[in-house]
C-alpha cells in the first residue's frame, strides 16, 4: 500500500476528503520526524513507538579491499511496534485497524 491508497482508504472510512486526511497524515508523518529528530520518543497506544537509537562508532571493513573502515558514530529512527501491531500482524488480520477500535 502507497500513501495515495492509504489516504483514500482512510478517507473512505472517516468520511473526510482525501485532501483533509492528506494534510493530516502529512502532519502527522512531520510531527513524528521532528520529534524524533529532536530526541523525543513517541509512543502511539496499539500502534508502536518511535525513537532516536544511538549508534556507537565501530570498525568495519571495505568489501572490495578488506581494509579496515572507521565507522561514525550516528543516531537513527527506531520503530518499535505494539502489542495490537504484532498481534494483528502475527493473526493475519485483514483490517488492523479495527484492533485499534477495541
Amino acid at each position: 500500500m502507497n500513501r495515495q491508497e492509504l489516504v483514500e482508504i482512510v478517507a473512505t472510512e472517516t468520511g473526510q476528503s482525501q485532501r483533509a486526511v492528506d494534510q493530516m497524515l502529512a502532519a502527522l508523518v512531520n510531527t513524528i520526524q521532528g520529534a524524533v529528530a529532536n530526541g523525543e520518543k513517541v509512543a502511539l497506544m496499539g500502534f508502536g513507538t518511535f525513537e532516536p537509537k544511538a549508534q556507537q562508532a565501530r570498525l568495519g571493513r571495505n568489501v572490495v579491499t578488506g581494509d579496515p573502515i572507521e565507522i561514525p558514530a550516528t543516531v537513527k529512527p527506531r520503530f518499535k511496534p505494539g502489542v495490537n501491531f504484532r498481534k494483528a500482524v502475527a493473526d493475519g488480520l485483514s483490517h488492523p485497524a479495527e484492533t485499534m477500535l477495541d
